[in-house]
């Protein structure tokens, strides 16, 4: 018996040695931070998953480059500012998340936040760049950036292309143009208002640009003014072969002060959607809404301005309009003051004249002239005898 259990503990013993060992894997690190000179070597040394967590207030004040590694970054009730003359913070192939306390990112003469790669970046805290807020370059792979704070740029405020999605949770300010969305499943969302101050330069101003299938949703009031040549409120429009674009504005579209011409929207063959009022004016000519090729523009306030459209596109505007309007543009309020609209249905007949009837047949006689049985000079004499030629009218109108 003690050979057998002998040879069960060796079988056993065997067994184990076999088996390869397993080293468990290495867990996410904290690195906490109380200088700006560690900040990149921390970034560059760390693991994916590891904390960096603030002890002091930190000035960063040179390009932060973050590439290939996940980092969450705790701010942990500090503040957090970077600025640089050059881009401010790159962000490449990776997730990182900012959160915790106070953020300022801010390019003095480039981008405040790139993002390329596939990155994807989450963060509590402001963007201000010269040249741009938020850039997603194309064919850099795209990404996803998520900002709970203001973005601002004396250029654009927001430029995505190649698929990337941004999302902003707060108001965005730019000096030429507010949110560029261009590309095929790119998609731009601001959960507050769009301002495009515009300059003194001979260019164009933009409020929002949709253009090679990209779309934005603004859940509040966009507003162009400035001095250029033209200003856009939206713009929206196919580009080498791709279309689809879709621009919705929940809130009002103001465009005003162009030297030339105001467009509150200029839509190719996409859809726009606003749910407020549209009005512009300043310039020498203003046009509130043009559409094109198979454009549908939905207004779903009042508009001031011109409103023209041509070909296959369709234009709907549910209040009233001050300006010139096209043929073909469904409008359900006013046009300059002078309804529109056309009854849906006849007003009501007059209650028949059954004065002189018995009282026996008023109902069969109310059913027999809503039929249209009883000529209407017929209707109050019943009580008179009938003549040969009005029982052959009744007869006739039986039949």
């Amino acid at each position: 018996m003690k050979k057998k259990i002998l040879s069960l503990v060796l079988a056993f013993a065997l067994i184990l040695a076999l088996v390869p060992s397993v080293t468990p894997s290495a867990q996410a690190a904290n690195h906490n931070l109380d200088s700006a000179d560690m900040l990149q070597h921390i970034i560059n040394t760390a693991q994916s998953g590891d904390t960096i967590t603030l002890t002091a207030d930190i000035n960063y004040n040179s390009l932060l480059a973050i590439k290939n590694t996940d980092i969450n970054i705790n701010l942990n009730g500090y503040t957090l500012n970077i600025k640089s003359d050059m881009g401010a913070l790159s962000v490449d192939n990776c997730k990182v998340e900012i959160y915790g306390g106070t953020l300022n990112i801010e390019s003095t003469t480039n981008t405040a936040l790139w993002v390329s790669g596939g990155a994807k970046i989450t963060l509590t805290g402001n963007l201000k760049g010269e040249t741009h807020g938020i850039f997603i370059p194309d064919r850099n792979g795209g990404g996803t950036v998520i900002v709970n704070g203001d973005v601002s740029s004396n250029n654009s405020a927001v430029t995505a292309t190649d698929g990337g999605k941004v999302t902003v949770n707060g108001n965005l300010t730019g000096g030429y143009r507010g949110i560029w969305s261009d590309g095929r499943g790119t998609d731009v969302t601001v959960h507050g208002n769009v301002r495009v101050t515009g300059s003194n330069l001979d260019d164009s101003t933009f409020g929002v640009s949709a253009r090679g299938g990209g779309t934005v949703t603004v859940n509040g009031d966009v507003t162009v003014s400035g001095s250029r040549l033209r200003n856009y409120g939206v713009f929206a429009a196919p580009f080498f072969g791709e279309s689809g674009e879709k621009v919705t504005i929940n809130g009002n579209l103001t465009v005003t002060g162009a030297k030339q011409t105001n467009w509150g929207v200029n839509a190719d063959n996409s859809t726009v959607t606003i749910s407020g009022d549209v009005t512009t004016g300043g310039a020498e000519v203003n046009f509130a809404v043009s559409a094109y090729l198979d454009a549908k523009v939905i207004i779903g306030g009042n508009v001031t301005g011109r409103v023209s459209r041509n070909q296959n596109s369709n234009i709907s505007i549910d209040g009233n309009v001050i300006g010139e309007v096209n043929d073909g543009v469904t409008v359900k309020g006013t046009i300059n003051g002078e309804s529109q609209s056309t009854p849906d249905t006849e007003p009501p007949a007059e209650a028949p004249n059954l004065d002189t009837a018995s009282g026996w047949a008023k109902e069969p006689l109310t059913a027999a002239i809503a039929k249209g049985f009883v000529p209407a000079d017929l209707q109050d004499k019943y009580q008179d005898t009938i003549t040969r030629a009005e029982f052959c009218r009744l007869a006739v109108s039986w039949v």
